[in-house]
């Protein structure tokens, strides 16, 4: 997935990536709505154990992993019109702001 920074030569690719996150909305929303929470739960700690190794290994920037997948749930937020704050008490503060500054 990309990044909403990464350089495409089309809008193509972003539009790609808009229509896959409202389906993966759509379809955790159909099967069962209280799934959302423990998706996001499971994506938070992905984001949080990339990160954690990256720590240990020195290195400065936060992993591709982590941003992408960052940049995936604030578009998962925005079209499931979910409040900031799910992501806010999943993640540590200082990930929020550091991302918001790439």
């Amino acid at each position: 997935m990309l990044t909403s920074g990464s350089s495409s030569s089309s809008g193509k690719r972003e539009l790609d990536c808009s229509a896959f996150v409202i389906a993966i909305y759509t379809l955790t929303k159909q099967y069962h709505s209280d799934l959302i929470d423990d998706y996001l739960t499971c994506l938070c700690q992905f984001i949080k154990s990339h990160i954690e190794q990256a720590g240990s290994q020195k290195l400065v920037d936060f992993p591709l992993e982590a941003i992408n997948m960052l940049d995936f749930l604030t578009m998962f937020i925005h079209y499931g019109d979910l409040p900031i704050k799910a992501l806010e008490q999943r993640l540590p503060a200082y990930i929020c702001d550091e991302f918001r500054t790439i």
